[in-house]
């Protein structure tokens, strides 16, 4: 692999950083059980995270599916119109509240992402986040994991760069940074994630299967799937060094 042309990282949050599972089932079930409250229906809530793609009997998430791919803003959209709430912009204040917080308080990285930003920053790359996310919620989360220090971009599906798969975001990662998309490697655990990486002309897609996602979904868009993000330091020939 000619890595010498390749400077900068977009990863993906959710699924790529973030255990997906640990953080977002729980954030998606509080933001349920808020509408299901609103509309006096327990059950509801559990209807909301079937059809959303979460799977109670084998406590996964089908693949594709709303939750695993959709920004929050799609997300409120669908759950007002099928609660059939009228107040759109009051229902989605209280939704986005409990997301963020229940997302904050829940975020697990997946292990090993701490080092491996500090091992790429300290290799040269620049690194970014772009997640379907918002991005108050991206903030919390990179500070949270202690990547704040090595990365140089966070934005979120409201930060005005469109949503995935198209290719604003990855874009503007290249404009404030000064790389080509050439120079730019996308990784991520969804198809809109590589989708975006392959619009905007990035120079590598990488698929992960740590998400919600499987190998059969990202192989026929990425040029390598790999574990999870750490397969970074070997496919990059980054040294590591013991701390």
């Amino acid at each position: 692999m000619a890595t010498e042309r390749l400077r900068g990282i977009l990863f993906d949050k959710d699924g790529t950083l973030v255990d997906f599972d640990a953080t977002w089932q729980p954030a998606y079930r509080r933001g349920a059980e808020l509408i299901a409250t609103l509309v006096g229906d327990a059950a509801f809530a559990d209807r909301l995270m079937d059809e959303g793609g979460w799977d109670e009997s084998r406590g996964a998430w089908r693949p594709g599916s709303l939750l695993t791919s959709a920004s929050n803003a799609q997300i409120i959209d669908q759950w007002v119109a099928r609660s059939g709430l009228v107040d759109r912009d009051a229902v989605a204040r209280l939704v986005l509240e409990a997301f963020h917080a229940a997302a904050v308080e829940s975020v697990t990285g997946i292990d090993g992402v701490g080092s491996l930003f500090m091992h790429l920053h300290a290799s040269g790359y620049v690194l970014g986040v772009a997640t379907m996310d918002d991005e108050r919620t991206a903030l919390a989360t990179v500070h949270a994991l202690s990547l704040h220090d090595y990365t140089s971009f966070v934005c979120g599906a409201d930060s005005g760069f469109g949503t995935k798969p198209e290719p604003g975001m990855l874009l503007a990662f290249c404009e404030q940074s000064g790389l080509n998309p050439a120079e730019v490697v996308m990784i991520g655990d969804s198809p809109h994630d590589l989708n975006m990486g392959r619009r905007a002309g990035a120079g590598l897609v990488i698929g992960v299967l740590s998400g919600a996602h499987r190998a059969e979904d990202l192989e026929p868009i990425a040029d390598r799937v790999v574990p999870d993000v750490n397969a970074l330091r070997e496919l990059l020939c980054i040294e590591v060094h013991a701390p």
